[in-house]
């Protein structure tokens, strides 16, 4: 792993836009799966982490993007979590066919049914007539559990 000082050696952070340069002032980094990473030392790093570890000198456990954008290392946008703290900031899934994370339509009843996610369990939420009432219920959970404000979003 490479120390804070050879990091600030090679490279520059601009905290408020989440870029990285080379002290020749070429752009660093390249893309991989949505991610920046920078290739230091025949080592790839993920720019938010390095990000975090070069403003705090500490490796972070794991980084949240708030705003759900992979390519967006602006300081501000980054957060040290816990994996589970991660999970509860997660994007709405691409195959979600009712557009609120968490409902869905129960074809047996006729109702909409709302769950959540909880520690890799899922908690089940109820039956509702409307899907108004399902996102409320799933919203007071995400509330009562500690979920990040964009989760699902």
């Amino acid at each position: 792993m490479i120390k804070q000082d050879e990091l600030k050696g090679v490279l520059k952070y601009d905290k408020t836009t989440g870029l990285f340069k080379w002290w020749t002032g070429a752009a660093a980094g390249y893309f991989d799966s949505g991610y920046m990473q920078i290739n230091i030392g025949n080592r790839n790093y993920k720019c938010h982490r390095l990000a975090w570890f070069y403003e705090y000198g500490e490796w972070p456990e794991q980084i949240d993007h708030i705003n759900h954008e992979r390519s967006d290392n602006r300081l501000s946008n980054l957060r040290n979590v816990t994996h589970s703290e991660n999970m509860k900031n997660k994007s709405k899934y691409k195959c979600n066919k009712s557009g609120v994370t968490g409902v869905c339509y129960h074809k047996r009843t006729g109702k909409w049914q709302a769950r959540i996610n909880l520690n890799g369990k899922e908690v089940y939420l109820g039956l509702f007539k409307t899907i108004k009432e399902a996102s409320s219920a799933r919203d007071g959970a995400l509330i009562l559990y500690g979920y990040h404000q964009n989760h699902g979003s």
